[in-house]
């Protein structure tokens, strides 16, 4: 089940998943963020689910360091796609009872 919306730090951050997304200047995109306007995107065309959930994470990650106020860590793209590597291998494959 897609998750569509979440909180953090009191901001209600709602969630679309295009099939595409196009950025004019960076051309197609797996994911994006807009933390000014609290809503993230997710392209899920032609892409397996456990693509479409670490692009999530990825997002999610984008938004925890702008909200941290860390700006240069934002930017880190190496930086954000580990921890959304590890995010989502944690919820992938956590045991439950």
């Amino acid at each position: 089940m897609k998750v569509r919306s979440f909180q953090i730090l009191n901001h209600l951050i709602k969630i679309r998943y295009p099939k595409k997304i196009h950025d004019p200047e960076k051309g197609p995109l797996r994911g994006d963020c807009q933390p000014d306007d609290c809503v993230l995107a997710v392209a899920t065309g032609e892409v397996p689910d456990s693509m479409i959930e670490h692009s999530r994470w990825h997002e999610q990650v984008h938004l925890m360091f702008h909200y941290a106020g860390r700006p240069d860590l934002y930017e880190d793209e190496t930086l954000v796609d580990a921890i959304a590597g590890y995010l989502a291998q944690y919820e992938a494959t956590a045991k439950r009872r």
